[in-house]
């Protein structure tokens, strides 16, 4: 008789379980909104509401050992070291309040050019003391004057450049390299730079062109809520695929609180939500290869 009861009592848990499960799923209204939507051929995605846009961002790699961060609302430079933490410097980034100024652009770029001294032709032969170019004209210096370092951490003041200290542009001149990533923003982007696990492997023999456009695309599948629904090849950040104009850091706003996520993901990878043989490639089309 006990056994019996016993034996109900577990079944009744179950169910109670089971259609707590369902509610909580239909409860959801992104489910109801969404699940009519989803696009799928061979595989039945399930929604994840659990997810916050703020950690959902599409993610390139480096080799490098710095990682450059230009906080544009905070007016900081952050040096993200490898095996060694962070390093913060004050700086003044660029303003079109000033005659012939520039806001200094949002984006991932990599270092283009190191000069111990730089001068300015379009300013009056400014000398730009530990030069160091990656946008065009524009570039990480210090200046011979000490004028300026009331504005360092405060506010934007220069014509597009990144002023630093006389200190923090000799300290930054003498710790990056060619091709060191730099990332500007307002904390707003949806991609972010990480350093590439080591021993990692990828595939070096895309065209400029075709990066561009698998870029783009892990952007717009990151704004639709399918960025887990494809493979993407691993980007690693070199001047072969990045010029002076650098790539788009998207638009943390335009990510859902949605995202779909393919049935039988490998939830025991290092790495949330791997990919795995339920996602489809991203695709390249023909005239771009």
């Amino acid at each position: 008789m006990l056994f019996f009861i016993k034996k109900n009592i577990d079944i009744i848990i179950i169910i109670l379980l089971l259609s707590f499960f369902s509610l909580a799923l239909i409860g959801y209204p992104e489910y109801n909104k969404q699940k009519n939507n989803i696009e799928s051929k061979n595989i039945t995605p399930f929604l994840i509401t659990s997810l916050n846009r703020y950690n959902v961002l599409d993610t390139v790699y480096t080799e490098k050992k710095i990682i450059i961060e230009v906080l544009l609302d905070k007016q900081r430079v952050v040096l993200h070291k490898k095996n060694s933490g962070t390093d913060t410097l004050l700086c003044s980034t660029g303003t079109d309040l000033v005659k012939d100024g520039i806001k200094t652009n949002r984006g991932i770029f990599i270092v283009k050019n190191k000069f111990p001294t730089l001068i300015s032709k379009q300013f009056n032969n400014t000398e730009c003391l530990n030069w160091i170019g990656f946008n065009y004209g524009i570039g990480f210096h210090a200046l011979k004057s000490k004028g300026y370092y009331w504005s360092l951490g405060k506010k934007p003041t220069s014509h597009g450049c990144i002023r630093l200290s006389q200190e923090s542009a000799k300290k930054l001149y003498n710790e990056v390299e060619i091709e060191t990533p730099i990332i500007i923003h307002k904390s707003d982007n949806a991609r972010i730079i990480k350093f590439l696990p080591e021993n990692s492997t990828y595939d070096n023999n895309y065209t400029i062109k075709e990066i561009k456009h698998i870029l783009k695309e892990k952007l717009n599948l990151l704004y639709s809520g399918k960025y887990y629904t494809r493979k993407y090849p691993t980007i690693v950040l070199t001047h072969k695929y990045i010029g002076h104009d650098g790539i788009d850091i998207g638009d943390r706003n335009k990510v859902p609180e949605v995202q779909e996520i393919p049935p039988l993901i490998n939830l025991n990878s290092a790495i949330p939500f791997l990919p795995d043989q339920t996602q489809t490639f991203i695709s390249i089309p023909d005239s771009l290869k």
